[in-house]
């Protein structure tokens, strides 16, 4: 969505995108716990819910475009 309007700094997606990575962490953390010890009524799981579905996809797509990136060259006259 920062792309939409115009040059931004790379400084910033990254930024950005290690946060969504952080937020999606944190949130399937305390699921994992709540489900493990049930400290968290069904109710109050939601948000948490939401804030993993949500930061899932951008994270996992900036996982794969660097994935991407980070892949060796063919040799020349290989393939």
């Amino acid at each position: 969505m920062l792309g939409v309007f115009g040059n931004v700094p790379t400084l910033m997606l990254f930024l950005w995108r290690l946060f969504s990575i952080g937020i999606c962490a944190l949130s399937l953390a305390t699921l994992l716990v709540s489900r493990l010890t049930g400290y968290l009524a069904a109710a109050e799981r939601h948000p948490y819910y939401l804030y993993t579905f949500f930061n899932l996809v951008p994270s996992l797509a900036w996982v794969f475009q660097l994935v991407g990136k980070t892949q060796l060259p063919t040799p020349p006259g290989c393939c």
